[in-house]
């Protein structure tokens, strides 16, 4: 599901996500980590309070940290395009702490670039370039080209 929505093929992920396999809570987790996925992409933002929620709770029950680092990422996101940059900077940087827990550096170095832009977002400029060259660096290393591009285009923003 997730990839689908990286390749933002968002109608064949709706559908996978609508339509869940019967035993799917064995994989509660993932299927919240590809719900908050799909809602930003999709710009459903007024799904993300209670899919938060949730998937906070059930990092909380299930001592599973992942779906609370992506609802934190989702909750920059949803702040952000709510133009609410300083709430979308400590949600954002919370998430990137987490996927650093993790150890999952393209998801790290992917909601570093979205920190980037709340950052710009909020005026407190001067900590961009570094967070962009780290995000840039793991995604050259994880040979992520589409990502590249995308720190380019923040890249961009910042000095235009």
């Amino acid at each position: 599901m997730i990839l689908l929505v990286e390749r933002d093929d968002l109608g064949p992920a709706r559908e996978l996500l609508n339509n869940l396999p019967p035993a799917w809570r064995v994989h509660t987790a993932e299927v919240l980590e590809a719900r908050c996925e799909f809602v930003a992409a999709a710009g459903a933002w007024d799904q993300v309070p209670a899919l938060t929620e949730e998937a906070r709770a059930y990092s909380a029950a299930s001592e599973a940290l992942p779906p609370s680092v992506y609802a934190d990422r989702l909750e920059g996101r949803a702040a952000l395009a709510a133009g609410d940059p300083q709430a979308a900077v400590q949600a954002l940087a919370r998430a990137v702490e987490g996927f650093d827990r993790l150890g999952t550096p393209y998801d790290s170095a992917r909601t570093a670039v979205d920190l980037a832009e709340a950052l710009i977002a909020s005026g407190r400029t001067t900590e961009v370039p570094a967070i962009l060259d780290r995000a840039d660096a793991t995604f050259e290393q994880l040979r992520a080209t589409k990502a590249q591009q995308m720190v380019r285009q923040v890249r961009a923003g910042l000095e235009g």
